[in-house]
């Protein structure tokens, strides 16, 4: 690597690391929204009574 590459290189890793610093300001907290709707999708997370036609022969929530 060659000193104009490593000097880039250099500026570029500080560069980051003040935009990071910069984003990172806690005086700018989101607004709190009421939650209004949630949408669940997926068998393992939600509760199905035992449906042995299909092949659920007990009522856990795995498979």
């Amino acid at each position: 690597m060659n000193k104009i590459s490593m000097t880039k290189s250099i500026f570029m890793v500080f560069l980051l690391m003040g935009m990071i610093l910069v984003s990172c300001n806690k005086e700018d907290e989101p607004p709190e929204a009421p939650l209004s709707k949630v949408l669940v999708i997926g068998n393992s997370i939600t509760y199905h009574p035992p449906a042995p036609d299909i092949g659920w022969d007990n009522g856990s929530k795995c498979c």
